[in-house]
């Protein structure tokens, strides 16, 4: 049986925009490669397309600006890092077990490339006004999809509590500052692993009022 060439013209679209897909991925994961490696002042759109693969023309095609390459890929990154929350997050247990398990879950997000790449965009948007907005914009967006996460994933323990969405606005900015210890040489895993404990103690106390080690 012959294809007709409606099917045919289609089956050229969806390969073509397999294609597209695979090319802006792959883009988008040098661009967060370079950003943790050599960070936002060294990460130019010439060394990220030859780290991706892909010809300049292609990179200009899909991000015509830095700027939108690197806002882009930390969106794309940020996007897949919350669906893994979330599946995971389903797992967790209830009752007062739950804020312990989510605290260390959400850990876990602190310890990869996402915040390393996210806190270059912070301290280059500082002095740079074009990137600043486009980081404020993206900012408010994953901030959104975050606090809805955030309420997921902790659960009425959480939520049913008065200022819940300030109480998981102070539980970020703590794993924030902790998580910079990472960006440091000659930080020990064992100091690193130590502040976390403490931390995560105190944190199931601010969410709880429960002075119970857990």
């Amino acid at each position: 049986m012959t294809a007709s060439p409606g099917q045919t013209q289609d089956g050229a679209g969806q390969v073509r925009q397999a294609r597209s897909e695979q090319t802006q991925a792959k883009l988008l994961q040098a661009t967060i490669d370079l950003l943790v490696e050599v960070g936002f002042a060294h990460a130019s759109t010439p060394l990220i397309a030859r780290r991706a693969g892909v010809s300049r023309g292609a990179q200009t095609h899909h991000f015509p600006t830095r700027i939108q390459l690197v806002t882009a890929a930390i969106e794309w990154l940020a996007d897949r890092r919350l669906a893994e929350l979330e599946l995971a997050g389903q797992d967790l247990p209830g009752g007062t077990r739950r804020i312990p398990a989510a605290l260390d879950l959400l850990w876990t997000t602190f310890g990869g490339d996402l915040y390393k790449a996210v806190l270059e965009l912070w301290i280059a948007s500082r002095t740079d006004p074009e990137l600043r907005h486009a980081v404020a914009s993206a900012e408010r967006r994953l901030g959104r999809q975050l606090n809805a996460s955030l309420d997921r994933l902790f659960g009425e323990p959480l939520t049913a509590r008065p200022q819940s969405a300030e109480r998981a606005q102070f539980v970020l900015s703590q794993l924030r500052g902790l998580a910079l210890l990472d960006t440091f040489d000659g930080v020990s895993k064992a100091h690193r692993d130590a502040q976390w404990a403490f931390t995560r103690q105190a944190l199931i106390t601010f969410l709880t009022g429960d002075s119970a080690r857990t």
